[in-house]
């Protein structure tokens, strides 16, 4: 330790652990802050590029942030709140997140999950059959996930994923 006229003090050994142990804490969180930023900014494209897939009009990003807010900018709108979306937009961003964060979280082995996911409405909200097939279809390549979902759109559904994945 340093006093204030410059001189150097030896530290006791309790205090050089504590000073040691302050050291790895800030090397730990700056390392754990720059895998979070990397991670997110991973799950942010993997929304961007699915939200718009999925039929949110004049979307151009999204960005996860390590608060769980997420904030959208929009073609002439600029940026929005998730709250001030239509209750469409963001039921097809909360299926785009989903699929972000078990995407990123399965590759990275940074997340875990129980593999199974229930959606109360998949066509609520007006979505479109075509909007919520490439939601479903989206959700069914998410290795080992189980999905219940209720939908409107079973015939559609039906032929469009695998024979035997959808129960009417």
């Amino acid at each position: 330790a340093t006093t204030g006229d410059g001189t150097t003090v030896p530290l006791a050994p309790q205090e050089e652990l504590v000073e040691i142990l302050r050291a790895a804490t800030d090397i730990a969180k700056e390392l754990r802050d720059t895998e979070q930023a990397e991670l997110l900014g991973r799950v942010s494209e993997v929304i961007t590029r699915l939200g718009a897939d999925f039929g949110v009009r004049n979307l151009q990003r999204a960005e996860l942030k390590g608060n769980a807010h997420l904030p959208v900018w929009k073609g002439g709108s600029g940026r929005v709140n998730f709250g001030g979306l239509t209750p469409g937009e963001r039921l097809r961003l909360r299926v785009a997140l989903i699929v972000g964060l078990l995407e990123v979280g399965e590759a990275s082995q940074a997340g875990r999950h129980p593999h199974l996911l229930i959606i109360d409405d998949i066509t609520g909200h007006e979505v479109a059959p075509e909007d919520a097939i490439r939601m479903a279809r989206a959700l069914a390549q998410v290795p080992n996930l189980q999905v219940i979902c209720a939908s409107t759109y079973g015939p559609e559904l039906t032929s469009a994923l695998a024979p035997g994945s959808v129960v009417m």
